[in-house]
């Protein structure tokens, strides 16, 4: 049975440039962060990168859900020591896979 294909590549790579495009207009003149989340955003950031036709500084950051025995669960971000967002305009990539 072949796959379900709900877009084609052309069509993925066609609306990740017009996204680029579109971050270029809305943050021309500003300094970008794209803050990246590991692991299932990496490609799509990195293509993201390319379609934007500003100066763009991406941050990777991995979040981790702890759970101890009879607590709530929370999540932690695991993040570089050169991490520094304050006073920054920040796009959050993030990926989903089902």
């Amino acid at each position: 049975m072949a796959p379900n294909i709900l877009l084609t590549a052309e069509q993925i790579q066609r609306r990740v440039k017009e996204i680029g495009q579109q971050i270029s207009r809305d943050f021309a003149g500003k300094e970008l962060t794209l803050l990246c989340v590991l692991p299932n955003a990496f490609v799509f950031a990195a293509d993201l990168i390319r379609a934007i036709d500003i100066p763009v500084t991406c941050q990777l950051i991995q979040p981790q859900k702890k759970s101890p025995p009879g607590h709530a669960s929370h999540v932690q971000i695991h993040y570089g020591s050169t991490f520094y967002v304050k006073g920054k305009h920040v796009v959050l990539v993030e990926g989903l896979i089902q």
